[in-house]
């Protein structure tokens, strides 16, 4: 399983769980994505790419049709 810090936590996050668990892929969403990418479009992308988990303070996710959707359509894991 691999984990992405969305962007609206700290890149730190992922930087100190790296050593905590170094067997596990853990990334903060800025070193995979570019700071403006839309939720929708890193789903889609983790999604398609498989094996990932995600941590994130969006609860607005589950609220906006259009991410809820994206987000009950994905194969990632989510941390609220």
């Amino acid at each position: 399983m691999k984990l992405l810090v969305d962007n609206n936590l700290s890149f730190t996050i992922a930087y100190c769980l790296q050593p905590i668990f170094p067997e596990r892929h853990i990334v903060s969403l800025r070193e995979k994505f570019a700071a403006n990418t839309k939720d929708i479009d890193w789903m889609k992308a983790l999604s398609d790419e498989g094996g990932w988990a995600a941590l994130t303070i969006k609860r607005r996710l589950k609220t906006r049709p259009h991410q809820r959707l994206a987000l009950e359509r994905s194969k990632i894991v989510f941390s609220f």
